[in-house]
């Protein structure tokens, strides 16, 4: 027997190579808003692995009618942003989750170190 999650969040975008991420990561400051790797108001980067995606989060199920809006939403804020830029035809649905953040490093763990040499 298989179990639904109780709160499914999808990501709907797709893989970009390093060219694509960088002229993502240097767009003018008016565009900046519409791309983005902390914020999801509008389309956000992500990792998976080594791998970037651009794409939508949603935090909300998606419906099947609802699948070609949000793909033509992705594809017009990208020929905006991006203009000469050729967008794959399909994307990728996936799920995603907040990543883990690192936990500090405790004061007994860390070894500290001065001219080379460990005290």
């Amino acid at each position: 027997m298989y179990e639904l999650l109780d709160d499914p969040k999808l990501f709907v975008g797709f893989k970009i190579d390093s060219l694509t991420l960088r002229e993502l990561r240097s767009l003018e400051a008016a565009d900046t808003k519409y791309v983005s790797e902390e914020d999801a108001t509008f389309l956000t980067i992500v990792k998976r692995g080594k791998q970037h995606f651009v794409g939508k989060i949603l935090e909300e199920p998606l419906t099947t009618d609802r699948v070609e809006d949000v793909q033509r939403n992705v594809q017009s804020i990208l020929q905006r942003v991006l203009p000469d830029k050729r967008l794959p035809a399909k994307m990728d649905i996936l799920p995603w989750r907040e990543a883990p953040t690192p936990e500090p490093a405790s004061p007994e763990s860390s070894e500290r170190f001065e001219h080379g040499r460990r005290w």
